[in-house]
């Protein structure tokens, strides 16, 4: 149930991300994990960006700008939401298994948080599309799409029409329960 909270709270955290990224807004990933030991990465970048006075969002959207050199990539992060590593390009192996959702039109960063959050290490994995929809995984389900709470019954997240409404984003296909 602990994990089930922090994917809640990071479809939270990611939903604000999308809320208030500007024009220059590129897109984030993030993986909460219990350890780096096991998890498939490489930092793409030198350096840490990481301002230890300025929030979470606030660290994200600062990475998340096309013009910064840690857009591109996954942010690995602890379950206390604290950075472990910074843009780091994720290897998951190709489960065996058919996928439990569709990667039609969704793109590598989906597939491949998709595969991350099937592997041990990681506790959950939130992206955060240049279209601003939000997509949490845990253990190849999805948790949370497009922003919004997720919901007690289904634990998929409903639309979020502020959202698309504040981002200017379009919005994606309905959500397919995992």
């Amino acid at each position: 149930m602990a994990e089930h909270r922090l994917a809640v709270q990071l479809a939270r955290i990611l939903d604000e991300v999308a809320c208030r990224g500007d024009r220059h807004f590129t897109g984030t990933s993030v993986v909460i994990c219990r350890a780096l030991d096991g998890l498939p990465y490489c930092a793409m970048t030198e350096g840490w960006p990481v301002s230890a006075g300025a929030s979470l969002v606030d660290n994200l959207l600062a990475m998340a700008h096309g013009e910064s050199p840690y857009h591109d990539g996954f942010h690995l992060l602890t379950s206390n939401f604290e950075f472990l590593k910074v843009a780091c390009y994720l290897a998951p192996r190709i489960s065996d298994e058919a996928p439990r959702v569709s990667f039609a039109g969704r793109g590598s960063r989906f597939s491949t948080a998709y595969f991350m959050s099937l592997l041990s290490p990681a506790i959950c994995v939130g992206i955060v599309g240049h279209r601003r929809e939000v997509t949490v995984f845990r253990q190849g389900r999805i948790l949370a799409g497009q922003g919004g709470p997720l919901s007690a019954s289904t634990g998929v997240a409903p639309l979020s029409l502020s959202l698309v409404a504040r981002s200017q984003a379009e919005p994606s296909a309905a959500l397919r329960k995992g």
